[in-house]
């Protein structure tokens, strides 16, 4: 049998892979004659079947390497698929081949009775390549060079892949641009301290803007004295959930720098920006300032309509505001704004929004979650909203967990060691934590937990699940005897040991666990279902007290 240092060294005769007792990928195209398999009897033919895997070991420790493959051996499997995505380490440098350690596999493989397709490597190219051949780059045609940030432009099994892989350098790139939008944020927060200490500071911040947003609530109270934002709503619940996110943890009310007037092509509808006013203080809502006043006669917003118009006659919004001035002089000495603390917390991750939607249309991340992350939290915060209970929303990270009777973290993909201490301290002393699917499944660095999910909350939540699938009708769930039913598909078989089931699914094949409570910390468990998958969110709950 051939090494795989023997099959892969440049001087070895192509012809020669063909006969290793071996499987080959071969990337070279021969003439059809010699790779027609009638002409090969002694290649795979009639009356065998294969099964198996595609198997990179590069991640893998000799120890790791033992157990996956006596895996395999009790699974039946009798052929895998290594060597793709290694270039880098077969060369880790320009002439300098190491195949010793593939060769130790492919033996073992062997002696377990496992055939091996060898891939022989092109794509993707190692780094020290690009670096010293730029030819291999890719360039568009307007002449910028593409670096090679994703697959195929970048080999995901170099040395430094657990920290460098796409989804990790995307994930990098958003912060890298946070960081540098907070920066400037604190720059602008230190004049304000030097020269007018006593004068509290508001802004006009957008943590969620599509191009560039930042980690607002990992930051928040160190620039900020009042949530502010603008006030451009669309409906209830995405509106208010956006405001309380400027919100956070704060005891302060919230300032709307900006506030609904007319619009970009639009003049204005009369009594919207009432209502809107009204609906934002029950959102905490302490200003509102009309955007804008003059419409303007140049630039990108000449035609958004502000309270007079352009030849300076004032509309009916006018009025329409002086109508909102007068009715807040009124309710200003009837309680509000609100100070009222909220008893729920709904945790938001940055991280988690940026990792969960990685670019590319390769991306397996993207395949699997397959509900955005935004509206998989607003989902989780439209019963509470419905029921008219205060809602806070929160960086689990960043604010106490103390002062919430009840904290909900939904879909919540990352799941970094300072969020995963938040929630084990809270439940130890005695706090709810509910969690759905979709959650605890990478760490900070946005790669796969190999220990068991939800990772590094595991035992809290007294159980561990790998096993997801889809349904291809709508899930149906029974709980307190009431049948639900689910508009998501996506269910995760939970397998429990501390934890007590608490709801079933009615029309899964497994009838498996929908809701589960554990027993985690001080006090006793008391959860109730949440009505969230009526509006879409996952259909799996994790309860744990």
């Amino acid at each position: 049998m051939w090494s795989a240092s023997q099959l892969l060294r440049p001087e070895t005769p192509i012809q020669s892979l063909i006969l290793t007792t071996l499987f080959l990928a071969i990337a070279i195209i021969q003439p059809a004659s010699g790779q027609s398999v009638a002409d090969h009897p002694d290649w795979p033919g009639k009356g065998q079947l294969f099964v198996g895997t595609c198997y990179q070991p590069i991640d893998r420790t000799p120890d790791e390497i033992h157990q996956d493959i006596a895996i395999m051996k009790k699974a039946g499997f009798n052929l895998v698929r290594m060597g793709d995505l290694s270039w880098d380490s077969f060369e880790p440098s320009e002439g300098r081949f190491e195949f010793a350690w593939f060769d130790k596999i492919i033996d073992e493989m062997q002696a377990n009775g496992i055939k091996v397709i060898l891939d022989i490597p092109g794509l993707p190219a190692p780094i020290w390549l690009h670096h010293k051949y730029p030819g291999v780059n890719v360039v568009t045609q307007n002449g910028v060079i593409l670096h090679p940030a994703e697959r195929y432009m970048e080999d995901i099994s170099d040395p430094d892949y657990r920290r460098l892989a796409p989804v990790e350098r995307y994930l990098d790139l958003h912060r890298f641009w946070s960081d540098q939008t907070i920066e400037a944020v604190k720059d602008l927060e230190a004049v304000r301290r030097r020269n007018i200490p006593n004068t509290p500071a508001v802004s006009n911040l957008w943590d969620t803007a599509g191009r560039k947003g930042f980690d607002y609530l990992s930051s928040y109270k160190e620039y900020v004295s009042y949530g502010a934002e603008g006030f451009y709503p669309g409906d209830a619940v995405n509106t208010s959930f956006g405001a309380l996110m400027t919100k956070g943890d704060l005891d302060a009310p919230i300032w709307f720098n900006e506030f609904t007037a007319g619009g970009g092509g639009y003049y204005g509808t009369r009594g919207r920006s009432r209502m809107w006013a009204y609906i934002g203080l029950i959102n905490y809502a302490q200003t509102i300032l009309a955007w804008t006043f003059n419409s303007h006669l140049g630039g990108e917003e000449q035609a958004l309509f502000g309270l007079v118009d352009h030849d300076g006659t004032p509309s009916w919004k006018v009025d329409e505001f002086a109508q909102i001035a007068s009715e807040f002089r009124r309710l200003q000495s009837l309680g509000f704004p609100r100070f009222r603390k909220p008893e729920v917390a709904i945790a938001y991750s940055f991280d988690s929004y940026i990792a969960s939607n990685p670019p590319g249309p390769s991306s397996t991340v993207r395949q699997y979650y397959q509900i955005p992350y935004q509206d998989q939290v607003r989902n989780a915060f439209e019963p509470f909203f419905t029921d008219n209970i205060d809602t806070a929303i929160i960086n689990i990270a960043h604010d106490s967990l103390d002062k919430y009777k009840l904290v909900v973290v939904p879909g919540d993909y990352i799941m970094d060691e300072k969020s995963a201490g938040a929630i084990r301290h809270y439940v130890e002393a005695g706090g709810t934590v509910v969690m759905t699917a979709y959650s605890a499944k990478a760490d900070e660095h946005a790669q796969w937990f190999n220990t068991p999910l939800p990772g590094r909350l595991s035992d809290v939540f007294g159980l561990h699940t790998n096993e997801f699938y889809r349904s291809n009708k709508p899930l149906e769930i029974i709980i307190g005897g009431e049948t639900r039913k689910a508009t998501d598909s996506y269910y995760e078989m939970l397998e429990l040991n501390a934890a007590k089931p608490y709801a079933n699914f009615l029309n899964t094949p497994e009838r498996s666990t929908a809701v589960a409570i554990n027993h985690y910390g001080r006090a006793n468990t008391s959860a109730a279902y949440e009505s969230s998958n009526d509006c879409g969110a996952p259909t799996v709950w994790f309860i744990t007290r």
